[in-house]
This record gives structure tokens, sequence and C-alpha cells, in this order.
């Protein structure tokens, strides 16, 4: 039972009580099962407090100290904790349902089993807290800090975590259907196990993450940084993963049934942007520009692979985009590579390799004259690989046009006058007469 000396000197309002405690430092203030439920205690210090299971309910604990206090199964619902420092509290199996701890300090604090749905914790630090087994559905922790938390089988179902820093923290067979996580920081999380269902993933930094075992159906992923991530066994289907970075993943036993898996970046960061269309070919691709004995093997292999060259500027993206998607629908597996590439000796003998492999090119003249000499010299070395040049209208180098002609995989330039027209005329005007140029030179190969 609580002490009721303390109970009665802390009813008496807030600045009696801090002075008593002034006064009284080493006495352990006992309030255990006391109904302390919509009291006014903002500011109050009740450092090392005997709170367990007393209630707090809609109590007013703003910018309360309450650090090393022990909370265990204490009623803390709607309570107001803004600003409130817990530090090294003890809040197991406590219910915190809906109270607010925006901006709050819970480092090293535990609220293992504890009740949080429809909890505030928006801006608070939850550096080395412990939330094994809680319940954060519904949850907002948008903002708050993260170092090495544990929300291990803990469920956070349509929480929000987005703009979050959480990098190391463990969310091993945590339940996170439809939570929000859009650019949050989570890179090396152990996320093994996970049930991350419908769970909004945008730009959200996962780089070396574990996601063994983990559910990420109809996940949304689009520009998350995947890079060196470890997906072994994990279920990916109906998840988007456009414009994901998948630099040094480590992918054994996948399942992308019915996944996008549209401009996956494949190169590392600072380097050149090669980006693919198939989480597994992108593994081969990266492989495949990194390993001389693998090229020589798959040297005369023709396949679905369209290598396009440009130089993709922001104001070039709807014409990147534009032949991407028209590939794309015609079967094949668009592959883009800047013509800026051609500037490294090492790249530009991998591209070359690289364009070799491919079934035909599409090469985007309009901004090429800074690699004119690099780009005639792939064209030359590649006769048995069909090569459709665009131009812009009105725009390029002509001379290096006239160059290009000389050579009879090369076919005529296709002009368009913006992306819009270029998407009306891609399928007759350059995938068809590339594609039928590309059986032709294979003919006249297989008759040599």
């Amino acid at each position: 039972m609580a002490n009721k000396q303390h109970v009665d000197i802390l009813e008496s309002g807030v600045p009696a009580w801090n002075a008593w405690r002034e006064q009284n430092a080493r006495v352990v203030p006992d309030f255990i099962g006391a109904d302390l439920s919509a009291a006014d205690l903002a500011g109050a210090d009740l450092r090392g407090a005997l709170l367990l299971q007393a209630n707090l309910s809609d109590a007013n604990l703003e910018g309360a100290r309450l650090p090393r206090a022990i909370l265990s199964a204490a009623d803390l619902s709607g309570a107001n904790l803004v600003r409130s420092s817990l530090s090294m509290a003890d809040l197991n199996s406590a219910v915190l349902a809906g109270a607010d701890l925006s901006g709050a300090d819970l480092d090293l604090a535990s609220f293992q089993e504890a009740s949080l749905v429809e909890a505030k914790l928006s801006g608070a630090s939850l550096s080395h807290a412990v939330f094994k087994g809680a319940d954060l559905r519904e949850a907002d922790l948008r903002g708050s800090l993260h170092q090495a938390t544990d929300f291990s089988e803990a469920d956070l179902s349509e929480a929000d975590l987005s703009d979050t820093f959480a990098g190391g923290i463990s969310l091993r067979g945590a339940k996170l259907v439809g939570a929000k996580l859009k650019r949050a920081v989570l890179s090396h999380a152990d996320l093994r196990g996970a049930n991350l269902e419908r769970t909004v993933l945008k730009e959200a930094d996962l780089a070396g993450a574990d996601l063994e075992d983990a559910n990420l159906n109809w996940a949304d992923l689009t520009g998350a940084d995947l890079s060196k991530a470890r997906l072994i066994h994990t279920t990916l289907r109906n998840a988007n993963l456009t414009g994901c970075a998948v630099f040094g993943v480590t992918a054994w036993g996948l399942d992308l049934l019915g996944a996008k898996q549209w401009d996956l970046r494949i190169t590392d960061m600072g380097e050149p942007n090669v980006t693919v269309d198939d989480f597994e070919v992108a593994q081969f691709i990266h492989l495949l520009l990194n390993s001389r004995g693998l090229r020589r093997v798959i040297d005369q292999i023709t396949s679905r692979v369209v290598l396009i060259l440009g130089r993709f500027t922001p104001r070039e993206e709807p014409v990147l985009d534009v032949v991407r998607v028209g590939l794309r629908q015609s079967g094949y597996l668009p592959v883009s590579l800047e013509l800026e590439a051609f500037k490294t000796t090492d790249l530009r003998e991998n591209t070359s390799q690289l364009a070799r492999w491919a079934r035909f090119l599409v090469v985007d003249m309009t901004d090429a004259t800074g690699v004119s000499r690099e780009l005639r010299a792939l064209v030359s070395a590649l006769p048995t690989v069909p090569v459709q040049p665009l131009l812009l209208t009105g725009s390029g180098d002509q001379k290096m046009l006239e160059r290009f002609r000389q050579y009879p995989w090369v076919l005529p330039t296709h002009y368009y006058r913006s992306a819009v027209s270029l998407n009306s005329s891609l399928a007759e005007k350059v995938i068809r007469p590339a594609e039928l140029r590309a059986v032709e030179l294979q003919g006249e190969w297989m008759d040599r």
C-alpha cells in the first residue's frame, strides 16, 4: 500500500512536494497502488518513486522527472507525459494507451509487455529502451530517436515511424502490418521474421538490415536503400521495389511473385548509375560487370536485355521513362547507363561487354557530344548487335550521326519532338525495327 504521508504531500501541490523531496532526498517515495488519476503533477520530482500498480490515468505529468521510477503495471492511460524524463524507468506491463510521451526522454527505460496503443511518442528519445512484446498499435513515433532499441515481438501494426532514426534496432519477430516507415533510417536493423505486410517503406534506409524470413508482401519500398541488406527466404509478393538500391544485397530463396522490380540500382554510391528491372538479374548483371570469366562464358548469349545509353539529366528523365516503359511492355528488360560512365576506362570496357550481350541498344544522341569518340568505338565493336539512335528534333551532332551510318547494324536515326511523341511511335519506329534487325544479324552470324 502507498505511504499516506507521501500521498498527502503530493496532493497538496507540486511546489510543496518538490520542496519536501529536496529536504528528504534519501527517502524513496512510496505510491504503490495509489489513486492519482487526473492529478496535476506537471514538473513533479518523482525520481526513483515506487508507483507499481498506481492509477495515473489522465494525470498531467508534463515535464515530470521520473528517472528510475518503478511504474510496472501502473495505469497511465491518457496521461500527459510530454517532455517528461523516464530514463531507466520500469514500465513493464504498464498501460499507456493514448498517453502523450512526445519529446520524452525514454532512454534505457523498459516497456516489456506494456500497452501503448495509440500512444504519442513523436520526437521522443528511446535509446536502448526495451519494448519487447509491447503493444504499440497505431502509435505515433514520427521523428523519434533510437539506438539499440528493442522492439522484438512487439506489435507496431499501423504505427507511424516516418522520419524515425532507428539504426541498429531490433524488430525481430515484430508485427508491423500497415505501418508507416517512410524515410525511416533502419540501417543494420534486425528484422528477422518480422511481418511487414503492406508496410510503407518509401525512401527508407535499410542498408545492411537483416530481413531473413521477413514478410514484405504488398510493402511499398519505392526508392528504399537495400544496399548490403540480407534477404534470405524473404517474401516480397506484390511488393513495390521500384528505384531501390540493391548493391551488395545477399539474396537467397526470395519470393518475388507479382513484385514490381523496376530501375533497381546495382552500383554503389559514388559510382555511375546502372539500373536493371529484375532483382535476381540485378545480381547477375553486377557479377557480369565485375567478372571477366563470366563475361567470356555468356559473350554469345542473346537475351531480353536492352541497353539504353544517354545523358539522363532531369530534363531527359521523361524520355528515359518512355523508353523503359515501352521496352517493358514489349517483354524486354531495360538496363540504363549514363554516357558519362564512358569516362571511366574500366566501366567503358565493362559496358562494351554488356552491350555485346544485349538484344539491341537504344542510344539517345541528343546530348552525346562529350563522349562521341567513346560511343563511336563502342558502336564499331558491335557487328552483331543492332543500334537504334534517338535524337530530339533540332539538336545533336549531325557529323557524329553521319559517322555512325557507315555501320550496317546501326539503324536510321529516329527523331522525336517530345517524350509524348516518342511514346506514340516507340513500338513501331524503334522497338520493332531493332528486333527485326537483331533477328537478321543473328541469322547472318549463324550462316557464317
